[in-house]
């Protein structure tokens, strides 16, 4: 039988498939937190369009979840619009519970956090009961009321309700009861721990959380430094059509970074190596006069969503052009000398270029002379952006006859035409013309009666991706007066 559905093949490797969404700006984080996502998010990641959608989701700014956190509010003061992010997280973490008794002090209600971690601990729980009638509030820690339920008359009420903070279940505890509870002051859930065996794998297995339909973008494991992890999301990038942008651990010396990364860059998937970055930004702090550190691979991810928004994905967001907003400073500054020898190992910087913060490199790990295309990493978010609207394309065509008269093939070809056009123009692909710049072949050899008697519609394109200039040369001659210019 033949395959069903749409596949898209580029000249190096085979592509997941990316649906419909387009949008190459989207990032996808994933990182240790206190809470979250809650059941009824029902999936395993949230859709963040503000830092308030991962508060809401995932917890206030602690210890655990730092990283994350200061990641997702980096992405967005630096331009970034849209991200998913997923909480690293294992059947180790512990959800907080409470437990109301009745009148004659007898467990009656167990009140449990919606979801595994600490944050669970800031959750209270007050209930007042007036005769045969009770009501039960949900509370912060400062005393707000999150949520009534109530009054009722029975615990199977408040058994059925819906909370986005916890579940109400009956008490197994001994000498439990189905009385109603008893009034009680407000009172924290206990016991909420986060996963105390978590590993670098871990964090890749989260990655398996942001499914191929969610479409293309910048893919990082913020703070993430092991080989472990870059491995992780190379192979989710391949499989799944995205970007990674790879942290290195911070080290003012090139020497100890060049020999971290290591072969990093060499294999079957080696395209797929996204930016390595040399250092950390330091960012305001949450309190006026402090900072943070966040993780270079967020800062990438901004400016990765800054380019898209432009209409060409084939652009390097480096130099005086693409300056960095929230960014103060960063971990480790080095030598012109020593950038040069950081960028072509594969690894990119953060730099001062005469008063403007910025990123100054935009290279995979990948070496040039093992691949004259994807050393560089525009031409990598390049592909990506022609992989995602290629399958866009045709899935219009999916379940259209393939007609004796070609109408079917005809039209697909006029779409991918058009999309090469609009690529050549924006200046991603290389060529005089667009027909230069990238062909599309969707008849003969390829589509056959054979294949068509099959159900396929195959599509072959092939594109030049423009490199980017990343080394200016100037040379000044001078002469005598006596001589002209």
């Amino acid at each position: 039988m033949s395959q069903l559905g749409v596949t898209v093949t580029t000249n190096e490797q085979l592509q997941g498939g990316a649906g419909i969404p387009v949008n190459t700006g989207t990032a996808f984080f994933a990182g240790t937190c206190d809470a979250g996502p809650p059941p009824s998010a029902g999936t395993a990641y949230i859709k963040c369009q503000s830092i308030n959608d991962y508060v809401t989701a995932f917890g206030p700014r602690s210890s655990t979840s730092s990283r994350l956190y200061d990641a997702v509010d980096t992405f967005f003061h630096e331009g970034g619009s849209v991200c998913y992010v997923t909480r690293v997280t294992d059947s180790t973490a512990v959800a907080a519970t409470l437990t109301l008794n009745d009148a004659g002090a007898r467990p009656t209600v167990q009140v449990t956090a919606l979801t595994a971690g600490t944050a669970g601990n800031a959750i209270y729980i007050a209930d007042s009961t007036s005769g045969s009638r009770y009501t039960v509030t949900v509370q912060d820690a400062d005393g707000n009321v999150l949520e009534t339920h109530g009054p009722f008359t029975a615990t199977s009420s408040l058994f059925a309700e819906r909370s986005a903070y916890v579940t109400f279940t009956q008490s197994t505890a001994s000498g439990n009861t189905t009385n109603i509870p008893a009034t009680a002051s407000a009172a924290p859930l206990t016991g909420g721990a986060d996963a105390n065996d978590l590993t670098d794998a871990s964090a890749v297995a989260a990655l398996a959380n942001f499914s191929a339909t969610l479409g293309p973008g910048t893919v990082a494991l913020p703070g993430y430094t092991s080989t472990t992890a870059w491995t992780g999301l190379r192979a989710h990038a391949k499989a799944n059509n995205r970007f990674p942008a790879i942290d290195l651990a911070d080290s003012p010396t090139a020497a100890t970074l060049i020999s971290a990364l290591g072969t990093y860059g060499t294999g079957a998937d080696a395209s797929y190596t996204g930016v390595p970055v040399s250092s950390s930004c330091v960012i305001p702090g949450l309190t006026p006069g402090t900072t943070r550190t966040v993780a270079g691979s967020a800062v990438v991810a901004a400016l990765r969503a800054r380019v898209a928004v432009t209409g060409n994905d084939n652009q390097a967001p480096i130099g005086r052009d693409w300056p960095l907003a929230y960014v103060q400073g960063f971990t480790n500054t080095y030598s012109d000398a020593d950038m040069a020898t950081l960028n072509a190992a594969g690894i990119n910087c953060f730099a001062n270029r005469y008063g403007v913060l910025c990123l100054f490199g935009f290279s995979t790990a990948v070496r040039s002379d093992t691949d004259p295309i994807f050393w560089q990493a525009a031409p990598a978010a390049e592909r990506m952006a022609l992989v995602a609207q290629g399958a866009q394309i045709l899935e219009g065509y999916f379940g259209k006859p393939l007609d004796g008269r070609d109408l079917t093939i005809t039209a697909a070809q006029g779409e991918l035409q058009a999309l090469v056009a609009r690529h050549w123009i924006a200046g991603a692909l290389y060529g005089d013309t667009a027909t230069d710049a990238g062909s599309v072949l969707v008849g003969p050899p390829i589509n056959t009666p054979s294949t068509e008697q099959a159900g396929q519609l195959n599509a072959n394109l092939k594109v030049r991706i423009s490199p980017f200039a990343q080394a200016i040369n100037l040379t000044i001659t001078s002469v005598p007066i006596t001589q002209s210019v």
